[in-house]
């Protein structure tokens, strides 16, 4: 429109521009987040390779040198020949177990939730709590398993399953498994309920066996599925990318049993039914029993040999119970076992710490000494889970305030490169934290925040935010936009429609996002121990490292043994109250 010769824009067109400004600062937080402790991290690493770096004096340009440097040295060919041969081993025992555990735990079954939960547990603990339990398992005097092995005549005498490089590279590799292939079988139980039920009913119809219907349907059908998972496995970033799977609140793909692993009240009504339905039953299928019980006694006690199909089949199904229950019992004293051994071996006195855990409890009565010995290391058990719990909630609460804000935006508006910027979050994942952590230090370093919790909280932050803002972007998606417009309507504006209309809408996004916010900076590790520097401010994970030293030469295992228990129960905790937003998050469109 134009009036004395001066155009006008369109009043659609100062709308979308006002509307794009609107969705950049919605997304401002996270993307200055991203930059600062990811671009330019990643930026700098690029820039320090191609320099000579002294100890003291300025860097110098030189090129590809150090990449020819290192290709050329054989401790590193020799070290990416094994790390390929690792992650080939691994990666394959990890599908051996998973697979055959997915096809267990994927029907709905008496007791199916409580076998899942189980066998999910170890996912949910950290790699250096899961690390140290083992260490402690596998320890020649005072661990479970050479005891266990030598008194089940396994081996001759007692075994150091950590002297050897090949006994230590089989200790890690069950202990990845352990740790791993609950998470691998989450990813796998969703694409065969994905396998439509029709196809399967069709090849049963049409005389296919077991084996013929997993061979030319199931895997057939579970090719993305399969290669999802073994993108994981052979990446080695489970607990990074774990999260980053497909969310959508419109209709979780998952059948219900999946929204939450673990439903106690289930369980009980399947046992009271079971109880009362047997006499029930058995009356039923006979119902002169007694009568022809007393004339085969007279007979002398001979028996039809003779039976029914309908007998056939319910002592085939007795049997099918009995071997299903017990696999599960076994699979679930496998993934829970190393919890309850570490648990109750942590309330032996001293006199029992240094001693194998057989029996696992206490013989002389409980004892808090393994905890006191704990609180002797550092400032005290007290001041770092303190720090622990400030930075994991800071984390959270971050997060959650970041991640909202950038969902909406992504999810509400239009603005210039929209798709390019959530790309750019996304790809927080493709790089391993660990090759930044030198700029990080730097960064933190110039920022006036090393040695800071805040400064770890902005990294971790960091570090949760491709996982949160796809989360909440998704959960966004899913609310109709016409409550939005008739929130409008009603005169609500901007944060206060955020606030007041769409936030109840997507808590449970933003209860999925809370929960591995915490769970990933309570576990996190290897970042705390470069970014801080004093031993007031180290999180509980770095204090484990100087009980795992000992002190002059000797360990205690006893603080050992109380420090996993310390580090592990909250996650647990956390994983039991909330499992439903956890799995929800975890398996929602996981095969999308």
């Amino acid at each position: 429109m134009t009036m004395s010769g001066i155009a006008f824009p369109s009043p659609r067109r100062r709308k979308r521009k006002q509307s794009g400004w609107r969705g950049l600062l919605y997304i401002a937080p996270a993307m200055a987040l991203v930059t600062v402790f990811f671009v330019l991290p990643v930026l700098f690493t690029v820039w320090m390779s191609l320099h000579k770096w002294p100890l003291l004096g300025t860097p110098a340009w030189i090129g590809l040198d150090n990449y020819v440097r290192m290709v050329s040295d054989a401790r590193f060919m020799t070290a990416l020949g094994f790390t390929a041969h690792y992650t080939v081993i691994v990666t394959v025992a990890i599908f051996a177990v998973a697979f055959p555990l997915a096809i267990f735990v994927e029907k709905q079954r008496p007791l199916v939730s409580v076998y899942r939960t189980i066998i999910f547990l170890p996912v949910v603990v950290g790699l250096a709590s899961a690390s140290l339990l083992w260490v402690w398992l596998a320890n020649v005097d005072s661990g479970l398993f050479a005891p266990l092995m030598q008194r089940l005549g396994l081996t001759n005498g007692r075994v150091n399953l950590l002297a050897t490089l090949d006994a230590a590279f089989l200790t890690i590799i069950a202990m990845v498994v352990w740790k791993i292939a609950g998470f691998t079988m989450i990813i796998l139980v969703t694409g065969l309920q994905a396998i439509p039920a029709e196809l399967t009913e069709a090849a049963r119809i049409d005389g296919a066996g077991r084996w013929q219907r997993f061979r030319y349907l199931t895997l057939p059908l579970m090719r993305r599925t399969m290669a999802l998972a073994l993108i994981l496995s052979v990446t080695g970033s489970h607990p990074r990318l774990r999260p980053v799977l497909h969310h959508d609140e419109r209709g979780p793909t998952e059948p219900d049993d999946l929204r939450g692993l673990l439903h106690l009240q289930p369980v009980l009504r399947v046992l009271q039914s079971g109880l009362w339905r047997r006499p029930v039953d058995r009356a039923a299928r006979d119902p002169g029993g007694h009568q022809r019980r007393a004339a085969l006694a007279a007979q002398g006690g001979r028996r039809p040999p003779m039976r029914s199909r309908s007998e056939i089949r319910a002592r085939k199904a007795m049997w099918e119970r009995l071997a299903y229950h017990g696999i599960g019992i076994g699979t679930a004293f496998f993934f829970l076992a190393p919890f309850a051994v570490t648990f109750l071996s942590s309330f032996r006195p001293n006199s029992e710490s240094g001693t194998p855990p057989l029996p696992p409890w206490p013989r002389s009565g409980i004892s808090f000494d393994a905890y006191r010995a704990l609180d002797g290391f550092g400032s005290g058990i007290w001041q770092h889970m303190f720090n622990s719990l400030v930075v994991s909630i800071g984390t959270v609460l971050l997060t959650v305030a970041v991640s909202v804000l950038a969902g909406y935006g992504f999810s509400r508006y239009r603005f210039p490169f929209k798709n390019v910027l959530f790309v750019l979050v996304i790809a927080t994942l493709m790089i391993p934290f660990q090759s930044i952590l030198t700029p990080l230090f730097i960064i933190l370093a110039r920022l006036g925040l090393n040695n800071s919790l805040f400064g770890l909280m902005l990294v971790y932050v960091t570090l949760q935010l491709p996982f949160s803002v796809f989360m909440m972007r998704n959960a966004f998606d899913a609310v109709p936009k016409e409550i939005e417009e008739a929130a409008r309507i009603d005169g609500a504006r901007d944060l206060r429609l955020l606030v007041r209309v769409l936030l109840p809408l997507v808590m449970p996004g933003i209860a999925t996002v809370s929960i591995f916010a915490f769970l990933n900076a309570w576990n996190e590790f290897f970042a705390a121990l470069v970014l801080l520097s004093s031993n007031d401010n180290y999180t509980l994970p770095v204090l484990m490292t100087a009980v795992r030293a000992g002190r002059l030469g000797a360990i205690n295992w006893g603080a050992v043994q109380a420090g996993v228990a310390v580090m592990v129960v909250p996650c647990l905790i956390v994983f039991l109250l909330l499992q439903r937003y956890y799995m929800r998050g975890l398996m929602a469109g996981a095969v999308k």
